[in-house]
């Protein structure tokens, strides 16, 4: 563990890159309508508070990984179908980007180039960056993951003149949808750095860590703020739900350029850095399950996995999509995101007291010996 540091810095890109993943092409808040940036703003906060979970877990539990966090909280038979709940759920959440980022492609920016031959060009680059380990990926986050909010930037300035400030009016019309869409951005968006457990303890220093996360849930949550009001304002809070990617239909409205080459490099990006941390989140538990002492072995087979898996799922744009708007992906992600997290919070902060408590009432000598 010792070989491998991340810089703060670097744990901030891969964060973003990660957060960012398919929110240029689908974002969780369009249920809001013109509402959405307002289901963008409470759903930073409830994020936030969810990130903090994470945060605290992983430093009470002072360098442990998830896999040994488990087995510290529940033992290690318990531990283990715990972890094979996270392999599962990590490879769908790998699947499902790779799904959206395949569906996207082969629809707007290469209609001719057939589905798996784009699902295999992401799954590969992926594959590369998880074997070559962490420091790699964080320095090729370091390189790329600032081009995301320069694409931005560049989309929505670009349709400056073009903005209709009206489309905000009237606010809170539905109450239920801003609350809906601001669940949906916590869980899609932020309730997946629960795999981060597996990255932190390779950061440089505990008080990095959360100022890292902080700022890339703030950078991230700016970056889907802009891109929810530009869709609003550019489209219309009717049309925005309507279109499938709203991002790209907006982008086509700037005159005399194409800009869809910015569209397809955010969604790389996003979506490759989500699929790498997958990968290597999986392969590093799986060779800790088993007690295997290299995960690179592992990394391609999960990667051809996640590609089976990403067609098996969503065959076809229809079922992507109708499972997009089910609550699905609600139930399968509220016990590991949240349910799990608190309760290693509480068993940790239970067992740490009662640790406390025996060292105090030890005598000096035992202490020393």
């Amino acid at each position: 563990m010792s070989k491998v540091k991340l810089s703060n810095y670097q744990l901030a890109v891969i964060a973003i890159g990660f957060f960012h993943g398919s929110t240029t092409i689908a974002n969780p808040a369009i249920a809001a309508k013109r509402d959405a940036w307002i289901a963008v703003i409470l759903g930073t906060l409830i994020s936030t508070l969810l990130v903090t979970i994470y945060l605290y877990l992983s430093k009470l539990n002072n360098g442990r990984n998830l896999v040994e966090i488990t087995e510290y909280c529940f033992g290690k038979i318990i531990s283990k179908i715990i972890c094979m709940l996270y392999i599962i759920y990590f490879l769908y959440v790998s699947a499902f980007n790779t799904r959206t980022f395949g569906e996207f492609m082969v629809t707007v920016s290469y209609p001719e180039t057939p589905l798996i031959v784009l699902l295999a060009l992401l799954t590969i680059c992926a594959v590369y960056a998880a074997r070559s380990g962490l420091t790699v990926a964080g320095k090729t986050c370091e390189v790329l993951v600032p081009l995301l909010p320069i694409a931005i930037l560049i989309v929505t300035l670009s349709l400056l003149g073009d903005y209709d400030y009206t489309g905000f009016k009237p606010m809170f019309l539905e109450i239920t949808p801003i609350i809906q869409s601001s669940l949906d951005i916590a869980s899609s968006i932020y309730g997946d750095f629960i795999i981060f457990l597996m990255i932190l303890p390779y950061t440089n220093s505990i008080k990095g860590r959360f100022k890292a996360a902080y700022l890339a849930v703030i950078i991230t949550s700016i970056m889907t703020l802009i891109i929810s009001a530009r869709n609003i304002q550019i489209l219309g809070p009717a049309l925005s739900e309507y279109f499938r990617y709203p991002s790209h239909v907006a982008a086509q409205l700037i005159p005399a350029i194409s800009i869809d080459p910015l569209v397809d490099m955010n969604l790389f990006i996003g979506g490759g850095a989500k699929v790498t941390i997958c990968l290597y989140a999986v392969s590093k538990m799986t060779a800790e399950l088993f007690r295997v002492n290299k995960y690179k072995p592992f990394v391609s087979a999960y990667g051809l996995l996640s590609v089976v898996l990403s067609i098996w799922f969503f065959p076809n744009a229809m079922e992507l999509y109708r499972w997009l708007k089910s609550d699905g992906d609600g139930y399968v992600s509220i016990p590991l995101q949240l349910i799990f997290p608190v309760i290693m919070l509480i068993i940790t902060l239970i067992k740490n007291k009662r640790k406390k408590r025996v060292i105090r009432k030890s005598p000096p000598e035992l202490i020393i010996g």
